[in-house]
């Protein structure tokens, strides 16, 4: 039997138990909810391997965010074991270090935030990366640098991070302790808005592939520069 979490809107985070084999109708069952990352929660990821769950909420009455630790006990209940203040606006996690580290795309405060979780008992905020110098695009979210998704490279020694603001993908080393530093990245066109990326090992590289916006798919080699794009679907405008 597998345990699935689910965030909702009206402030729920939701145990589920999903048994493999059973008929769609009982396949899925509600074991326990809770409005611990309430009132907001608007990103959870799991550490499988240490019983973890990261949960990001946002108060949008006050603009305030936090970042919460929850250990994963018996039928999936969870219990809250440290927290720590947070931008807010988180749009993706990551984790790093061996899950010591846990890295946040911070859309709408334009920022990337590092966190030590090594200890359970205590979230530190070990790094906050904003990016002063912007050129502002043409596109609507682009007067600032706007972090969009943070993953973790197959090799675990670089995070990518999409910038929808700055129409960029940047890159970053991981060092320690729990420490990123920025060495480069890819350029997209302005009003590309790169949003997510997906990384894929082949046998005799690494690719990339970045969805923006406007319905293109851009094609990387990891380590070098575009090699090709690919016209997908007809953008439809935003309103």
């Amino acid at each position: 039997m597998a345990q699935l979490f689910l965030r909702s809107y009206d402030g729920n985070i939701s145990t589920l138990h999903f048994s493999e084999g059973a008929s769609p109708k009982d396949a899925l069952k509600l074991v326990v909810s809770t409005k611990a990352c309430s009132p907001n929660p608007s990103l959870i990821t799991i550490d499988a391997q240490r019983q973890i769950l990261y949960c990001t909420r946002n108060d949008r009455e006050t603009f305030t965010g936090r970042l919460q630790l929850f250990s994963v006990k018996n039928a999936g209940i969870l219990e809250e074991k440290s927290s720590v203040s947070a931008p807010f606006g988180a749009a993706y996690h990551t984790l790093s270090n061996r899950g010591n580290a846990l890295a946040v795309a911070y859309y709408y405060a334009g920022r990337v935030g590092i966190y030590d979780v090594e200890d359970t008992r205590q979230i530190k905020t070990a790094q906050e990366l904003d990016f002063p110098n912007f050129v502002p695009g043409p596109g609507r979210d682009q007067d600032i640098s706007r972090p969009h998704q943070a993953i973790l490279d197959p090799s675990g020694s670089q995070v990518l991070v999409t910038d929808l603001g700055a129409g960029l993908i940047r890159l970053f080393t991981v060092g320690s302790p729990h420490q990123v530093q920025e060495v480069g990245g890819f350029d997209f066109p302005k009003g590309s808005f790169p949003r997510h990326v997906a990384v894929v090992t082949l046998r005799d590289r690494t690719q990339l592939y970045v969805l923006i916006e406007p319905g293109y798919q851009h094609n990387f080699n990891l380590h070098g520069r575009a090699s090709r794009r690919r016209y997908l679907v007809n953008a439809q405008k935003r309103r």
